[in-house]
């Protein structure tokens, strides 16, 4: 769902085909509509989402979904519409 959603939105996805986690995925911003991450990442919080901003060179550029746990289609369709909420979508 994330790879999918991402792709749709024109974002990349950090790691290259056949290396990407079952549990996380990193949404490349270097391309496609390239948003301010930290401004997202706030937005989500006030919506109960923490929202990962990358780290080292790719702080910024990048941000992560996580996937796993007590994860839900339905929490990862709200966190999406919180995103796309964010980009004006």
């Amino acid at each position: 769902m994330t790879h999918t959603w991402a792709l749709s939105r024109d974002f990349g996805l950090f790691a290259e085909e056949g290396y990407r986690s079952p549990t996380v995925t990193c949404v490349d911003n270097r391309v496609g509509p390239q948003i301010d991450v930290p401004a997202m990442a706030t937005f989500m919080a006030e919506r109960g989402f923490t929202m990962d901003k990358g780290y080292g060179k790719i702080k910024g550029q990048t941000f992560r979904i996580g996937h796993m746990g007590d994860f839900q289609p339905e929490t990862l369709e709200e966190v999406f519409a919180g995103i796309d909420d964010f980009m004006g979508a």
